[in-house]
């Protein structure tokens, strides 16, 4: 082999190492908005939740004073 033959082969497998990199970045960002977008979801849920309990024990604390002052 020729060194000109050598350096080609080199090229094309520079190339080809540089293939699967891209494709490992891509798959771990869209893991990634995949976890963001679950923990989004998780966080609005749990907001929602902790409205609910704060609304309820509003309303419990409510209930209670009434019945002491009637």
């Amino acid at each position: 082999m020729s060194k000109e033959e050598v350096e080609a082969e080199k090229a094309r497998l520079k190339a080809v190492d540089a293939r699967p990199i891209k494709k490992v970045a891509e798959a771990k960002a869209r893991q990634h908005k995949k976890a963001v977008s679950r923990l989004q979801t998780a966080r609005e849920k749990a907001e929602s939740i902790a409205a609910q309990v704060r609304a309820d024990v509003r309303l419990c604390v409510c209930d209670c004073l009434l019945a002491c002052y009637l």
